[in-house]
C-alpha cells in the first residue's frame, strides 16, 4: 500500500531503524486484518446502516 510504502521512505529519510520500522508496519498490518471485520461491524451496528441484498423498485418501497 502507498501509505506503508511512505513509513519506509520516511524512516530512511530520518535515518530510523529499518528493522524496528518493519516490525512496526508488520504488527500494524497483522492487527488490521485481524480487526478490519469487528470495526466495520461495530460501526454499521452504530449507524444503523442495513447491508442486505433487497432489490426494491421504486427505492421508496423497500423496508427494513
Amino acid at each position: 500500500a502507498p501509505c506503508t510504502a511512505m513509513v519506509f521512505v520516511w524512516s530512511r529519510l530520518t535515518g530510523g531503524n529499518p528493522l524496528f520500522t518493519l516490525s512496526q508496519v508488520a504488527l500494524n498490518d497483522s492487527i488490521m486484518v485481524f480487526a478490519f471485520a469487528p470495526i466495520v461491524a461495530l460501526l454499521l451496528g452504530l449507524s444503523s446502516i442495513s447491508v442486505r441484498g433487497t432489490h426494491c423498485s421504486p427505492p421508496s418501497s423497500c423496508t427494513s
